[in-house]
């Protein structure tokens, strides 16, 4: 239900519409929609999911994807990219950030966590979708 949420404020700060319904996994979510006094077959709109314009969406990347680049680390910084909402305005502001990693383990194409990616260590990207390549040599390190 967290995501239906959070897409439905996105949605509708962007001035978009969505229509969805309420779909437990489990029968302890069923209850809980239940005990809400939602009904589990009803189709909510937008509207019905976000009554307020007092609301904020906030995103940050950590793997590359269609909206958001991953974190990318080179040496002692890390980059981040964000993505901030303000449903009251509908202002949006994209954030992309340096983070200095001095006084702590800093990432480099040879020591870099691969699940958070090791940013364009080779300088080489995916020929259709753009990002960078990420490879593992026999070493067994990220490059």
């Amino acid at each position: 239900m967290v995501e239906g949420l959070l897409t439905a404020i996105a949605v509708r700060v962007a001035g978009g519409g969505m229509v969805a319904r309420l779909a437990p996994q489990s029968e302890e979510e069923l209850e809980a929609v239940v005990a809400a006094g939602l009904d589990p077959r009803a189709i909510l709109s937008g509207d019905e999911w976000v009554q307020s314009q007092q609301v904020f969406f906030a995103a940050t990347g950590i793997t590359d994807g269609a909206l958001l680049n991953g974190v990318q680390y080179d040496g002692a910084m890390a980059r981040s990219n964000s993505l901030i909402l303000r449903g009251e305005t509908r202002t949006r502001r994209t954030v992309f950030a340096e983070h200095l990693l001095e006084g702590r383990e800093a990432k480099s194409a040879n020591n870099a966590n691969p699940r958070q990616g090791t940013g364009n260590a080779v300088g080489a990207r995916h020929p259709e979708r753009g990002v960078p390549l990420r490879v593992l040599s026999g070493r067994g390190e990220w490059t």
